[in-house]
C-alpha cells in the first residue's frame, strides 16, 4: 500500500506535546515495517518540504529510511485544471498542499493524511466526489488500512 504524508503530519511525528504524536510514530512504523510506501512528487516539491524537518527528528530519519529502504514512489503530482480552479477559487484551497493531493490521487490507496485546517469538510468531501477520488484521513486510520493490506 502506498500512502501520501501532508509534511504537517511529520512535523506532529517530533512533537511529544502534539495529541496525535504516538499515532502518527505508529503508522510511520507501520509503513517501515510492513514495506509500505511513501508517495512524494516526481518535480520535488514535497521533499522540498520534508526537508525543511529538523535533521535531528524521528521524522527525518525515518524518511530517510523508506528511501534507502526503495519505499519512496515518485508519482505526478499534477492535478488536472478543473478540480485545482475549483479547490483554489471555491473551496479557499492552499496551492501549496496541491502537490500532496496530486499525488494521492495517483496512489493503490488514494488515502492522504493530513491534520492541516485546508482539508475542511467541504474539501474533503470534494476531493472524495470528484474524479481525484481522495480520502483525507488521520494516523490512526491509515494505519489501521495498513494493518488490514499485510
Amino acid at each position: 500500500m502506498t500512502l501520501t504524508l501532508d509534511s504537517q503530519v511529520l512535523w506532529i511525528a517530533d512533537d511529544p506535546a502534539a495529541s496525535e504524536c504516538l499515532r502518527v510514530n505508529g503508522l510511520m512504523n507501520t509503513m517501515y515495517e510492513g514495506g509500505h510506501a511513501l508517495a512524494v512528487d516526481q518535480q520535488g516539491r514535497i521533499e522540498a518540504e520534508y526537508r525543511n524537518l529538523a535533521q535531528d527528528g524521528h521524522a527525518f530519519h525515518w524518511v530517510c529510511r523508506m528511501r534507502d529502504g526503495n519505499q519512496i514512489h515518485r508519482k505526478d503530482g499534477k492535478v488536472d485544471d478543473r478540480p485545482r480552479r475549483r479547490l483554489m477559487q471555491e473551496l479557499d484551497f492552499d496551492r501549496n498542499d496541491l502537490p500532496f493531493v496530486g499525488v494521492a490521487s495517483t496512489t493503490d490507496s488514494k488515502l492522504l493524511v493530513a491534520y492541516e485546517s485546508d482539508y475542511t469538510p467541504e474539501v474533503r468531501q470534494y476531493l472524495t466526489d470528484c474524479q481525484l477520488g481522495v480520502t483525507v484521513c488521520c494516523a490512526g486510520e491509515a494505519e489501521a488500512e495498513c494493518q488490514a493490506c499485510t
